[in-house]
């Protein structure tokens, strides 16, 4: 494996919508000069306007603004922003009188930098406080190893960032120390359960400096088995199992982090394969609408209980979850299953990806099994298409989060959509 570990920092969701914001303050401004902007002069406007955003968000992103570790103080960001402006909108400024456009095309273009200075100084203070709001929103779950006091320090300057973590406890390597300590989930001894039990996806390690590694390498390799994203707050040597995991460099405040995955951390590719999933299931429920009501009412008919049949089944990282099924229902060609794109929509499944083992499964799962569930389950996989159906699903499983990339997505879309069409039943 050698997983690109690019934007992994990166907030997405703050790139995001700095674009929009840019786009709505072109709309606005285009609104405002409609009488004025003909059909021939409106692309030169265009131009002009994605060139200013292109150079704002790359200035941005230079200046780490969208990186998940910056602290955020007001009088810094503020100054990222406004240089990041400034360069945009003398750039932009410069061309315009190179290639001399008319009046109207100048005063435009003037407006347009006045309106998106006082819009992006507007969103900086909004888009904090809805940060701050949605901080424990879908954020990994994470529990903290090691010394309480580095603890504090850490915890102190994480706040200070945009970094979603959802604290669950603390797990201890020795006695219960007399203050200063929140949940404590249990001893490291018993890190597998206590992985099983609170559904982790990440652990960190504190550390102080000239603390041994060694002691807590075989805990980190623990993790890594089972598919749990390690941050160690320390510089560490290495073991086989982080030898043969990815990892990058960090920092929070003073703090260096070095994180140890087996899984994609790719922010760009996380946010291209969460919008396929919103997108394609969005659009097929609204084709196949028709298909599910007559369904349903066929469900209805056929059933005494209820249309939508729920199923627990198990999630990222052991969450439990309702699979959706109508109730009553078996067909050639798994027209029973389309409610399950409603479990896409919510979040609890992707379109690809593992198989969504029982809670009975789950209490077999030996430790190395347990990384089959450290991504979202899928409507389909490499357990479903191709030659390879008759392999172990549990190797399949951990092949496809090996390698996979948002094309490997597409490749077992498009097969997937195949056995549909042509009604081949897959086991």
């Amino acid at each position: 494996m050698n997983r690109s570990n690019k934007g992994a920092n990166t907030n997405i969701i703050q790139m995001f919508e700095d674009i929009v914001v840019l786009l709505l303050v072109y709309l606005i401004e285009r609104r405002i000069f409609e009488n004025v902007i003909g059909k021939e002069t409106s692309l030169k406007c265009l131009a002009l306007v994605v060139v200013f955003c292109a150079i704002y968000i790359l200035a941005n992103k230079e200046a780490r603004i969208y990186n998940v570790t910056l602290f955020f103080y007001m009088d810094r960001f503020w100054r990222i922003l406004s240089k990041s402006w400034l360069l945009a909108a003398v750039i932009t400024m410069g061309l315009m009188y190179v290639y001399n456009p008319q009046d109207n095309v100048r005063s435009f273009h003037l407006h347009f930098l006045g309106a998106t200075y006082i819009a992006i100084c507007i969103n900086m203070v909004f888009s904090r406080f809805i940060q701050m709001a949605l901080n424990n929103y879908q954020a990994p779950r994470a529990a903290y190893v090691g010394t309480f006091e580095e603890y504090e320090k850490f915890h102190y300057f994480l706040n200070k960032t945009s970094l979603k973590v959802a604290e669950l406890g603390y797990i201890l390597e020795g006695k219960v120390p007399e203050n200063k300590v929140f949940n404590v989930l249990g001893q490291i001894d018993d890190l597998e359960n206590i992985i099983r039990k609170n559904e982790l996806d990440q652990v960190y390690f504190i550390m102080h400096s000239d603390d041994n590694i060694a002691r807590i390498q075989p805990f980190i390799d623990i993790c890594l088995e089972m598919g749990i994203t390690v941050r160690v707050v320390m510089d560490v040597s290495y073991s086989q199992q982080m030898y043969s995991s990815n990892s990058y460099v960090s920092s929070i405040g003073t703090f260096p982090v070095i994180t140890y995955h087996t899984v994609a951390l790719n922010s760009y590719e996380q946010f291209i394969k969460r919008l396929m999933d919103l997108l394609i299931s969005l659009t097929c429920g609204v084709i196949v609408s028709p298909i599910m009501v007559t369904t349903a009412v066929v469900a209805k008919l056929v059933s005494k209980g209820p249309v939508i049949y729920k199923e627990k089944r198990i999630g990222l990282n052991g969450r439990q979850f309702d699979l959706y099924r109508f109730n009553g229902i078996k067909t050639k060609l798994g027209i029973e299953n389309l409610p399950q794109l409603f479990n896409v929509i919510k979040g609890d499944m992707s379109l690809v990806g593992t198989r969504p083992p029982t809670v009975a499964e789950l209490d077999t799962f030996e430790r190395s099994q347990w990384r089959r569930v450290s991504i979202k389950p899928g409507l389909t996989g490499l357990w479903q298409t191709g030659k390879q159906i008759e392999s172990n699903s549990v190797e399949l499983d951990l092949r496809y989060i090996d390698s996979w990339s948002i094309w490997s997505d597409i490749i077992i879309l498009v097969k997937s959509l195949g056995i549909w069409i042509t009604g081949r039943t897959v086991h």
